[in-house]
């Protein structure tokens, strides 16, 4: 009987696809755009989907093809399936990722466009910015980002919209900054979204972001590639990942391991 699909499988997922991106030096947007592939695919319905949420080796299989598709659609040169494969350790032939990611096309209807938490962040932060006095917008905009870098490794967020997740990653990176005219600038905030950034709902995803900052150590170094703790991941994928056509390897940094199992 497969194994079944649970939160910890899309945490370990998410980890290992931040790994290969920062080793190929690719934006980590990238993850963003694929887990939500992933999300929406899987929520069609569809046969394969269905067969995905019930068994990991399935699951596993439709995580990196969404992060394929994305780096795909957003870089300027693609990965190739043969590397995925040997990423894979021979788990999955060329030709899965090829049917799979054809399935995953057809059921998301070819849209893959959409707005994400970091684009809200993005056009949020940009109305805002005429009314931040004295703080740096870079600032402001890493910490943020990194909030919702970490939100798509958690499955409590997974029902959540992007727009909102934003909203509420920008309200802790505000607040650090903005001690003693946090009333005026949550008022600033709630103008420019048109959310009411106080309510209670946002507090709860705001504090939920807050806990994964503080208490993800694999992600605790946006500049450190993340390493999978896992007994059964045991294959260094360094030469896999050198032949990847996308970006040298960093020379000195770690290399993603192969995902063995989720």
């Amino acid at each position: 009987t497969p194994a079944s699909v649970d939160a910890m499988c899309r945490c370990k997922m998410a980890q290992w696809c931040y790994t290969l991106v920062d080793v190929l030096q690719l934006n980590r947007s990238n993850v963003i755009v694929a887990m939500n592939y992933l999300d929406r695919f899987l929520s069609t319905g569809s046969p394969r989907a269905i067969l995905a949420l019930s068994d990991r080796r399935e699951y596993q299989l439709a995580c990196m093809t969404a992060l394929y598709i994305a780096i795909k659609i957003s870089e300027p040169k693609i990965m190739d399936v043969k590397q995925l494969s040997a990423l894979s350790r021979g788990r999955y032939e060329p030709k899965d990722f090829v049917a799979m990611e054809s399935q995953m096309l057809c059921d998301l209807q070819w849209r893959v466009n959409g707005p994400t938490s970091t684009h809200f962040l993005v056009l949020f932060l940009d109305l805002l910015q005429p009314m931040m006095t004295g703080i740096p917008v870079a600032c402001i905009l890493e910490d943020a980002i990194y909030q919702l870098e970490l939100a798509v490794t958690s499955y409590d967020l997974v029902t959540q919209h992007p727009s909102t997740v934003a909203v509420a990653a920008m309200m802790n990176s505000l607040q650090k900054c903005y001690h003693t005219q946090e009333g005026k600038m949550m008022q600033n905030l709630s103008y420019v979204t048109g959310m009411n950034a106080s309510s209670s709902h946002i507090s709860q995803l705001a504090q939920c972001l807050h806990h994964l900052q503080n208490h993800s150590p694999t992600l605790s170094k946006r500049s450190s590639p993340l390493m999978i703790q896992d007994d059964e991941v045991t294959h260094d994928a360094t030469s896999e990942s050198k032949g990847v056509q996308v970006h040298a390897a960093r020379g000195n940094e770690h290399s993603p391991k192969t995902c063995v199992s989720c």
